[in-house]
């Protein structure tokens, strides 16, 4: 009888232990992010929320945190904050309390929709002169392409689709802008003497 009371007790305390164990791993964060993940397009910005799972008394200091600030910025005030794209690849943003990790999204940040090749967004033109000029725009968007002149007195556009033909008509300068399903690329077009 007496060998049986250690036996008894160490199996009860070898329950005990498993069970603690069992509890602990199943403990679930005490912060998320209302998004895993978040996809921007150069330029673009976006808003995460810090979602606490529960009430706490001890007392957070928030920190947001870009892994790669060349990719992407975050700037963040308490449990919100805001991620704005600055090229292209990916990039983990966190939500940290000092050294430690609350919660953290992937960011991934693809090229700007709307983009015209016109190196230093510049276009330097004698008077009379016509050039094409042609826009990049992402597959996704299937909206109409638009081109347009910020003053017809000195530069004017035709186009049909992603290509167009400016035209210098006079000294002076002008804006040069093309849209695409909400987005827009421009450049100065710069009309010289003859």
């Amino acid at each position: 009888m007496k060998k049986s009371i250690p036996i008894l007790l160490g199996l009860v305390l070898a329950a005990g232990l498993l069970a603690a164990c069992n509890q602990t791993s199943s403990v679930p964060p005490t912060y998320t992010i209302d998004r895993t993940e978040l996809t921007l397009a150069v330029g673009e910005s976006g808003t995460l929320t810090l979602v606490p799972y529960a009430e706490s008394s001890a007392a957070v200091s928030y920190v947001w945190t870009s892994e790669d600030p060349g990719i992407a910025t975050v700037a963040g005030s308490g449990l919100t904050a805001t991620v704005t794209a600055v090229s292209e690849g990916a990039v983990t943003v966190k939500a940290m309390d000092g050294e430690r990790e609350l919660a953290h999204c992937e960011v991934t940040v693809t090229a700007y929709p709307v983009t015209v090749n016109v190196p230093s967004g510049k276009l330097i033109l004698r008077k009379n002169t016509v050039v094409t000029v042609k826009a990049w725009i992402a597959e996704g968007l299937r909206e109409p392409v638009t081109w347009e002149s910020s003053d017809e007195a000195f530069g004017t556009v035709e186009y049909q689709g992603p290509i167009a033909r400016v035209k210098a008509v006079k000294r002076g300068n002008c804006i040069i802008t093309v849209k695409c399903g909400g987005y827009s690329a421009s450049f100065e077009l710069i009309i010289g003497l003859n």
